[in-house]
């Protein structure tokens, strides 16, 4: 008897335990959905603006390449500093002012 009532109680608790779910259940979908609906809407956009040339843009004028380019000297095209990494500032001053001499 005692299994009976045990077993029927228990049906019971657990009909009323659905019921509760799926009542909860709706009562969150039924929030979600009027809180989504409270939400702003947003502006609809502006036109994009027209498309860009479909061509690139013409390259400006540009100078000739210059035809007369100074000579190099034998001593020029030897390098000074093989055996080390130091610069020798009097061979550059000496070719800077060559460069300058030339225009």
């Amino acid at each position: 008897m005692y299994m009976k009532s045990a077993k029927y109680i228990f049906v019971h608790i657990y009909i009323i335990y659905i019921i509760l779910v799926s009542k909860i259940s709706y009562a969150m979908t039924s929030f979600t959905i009027l809180q989504g609906t409270n939400k702003p809407k947003p502006q609809p956009r502006q036109k994009l603006p027209p498309p860009g040339p479909s061509a690139p843009p013409a390259l400006p004028d540009l100078p000739n390449v210059p035809n007369d380019l100074p000579e190099i000297t034998a001593d020029e095209t030897k390098p000074s500093n093989t055996d080390n990494d130091e610069i020798d500032f009097d061979d550059l001053s000496r070719r800077f002012e060559n460069l300058k001499k030339r225009k």
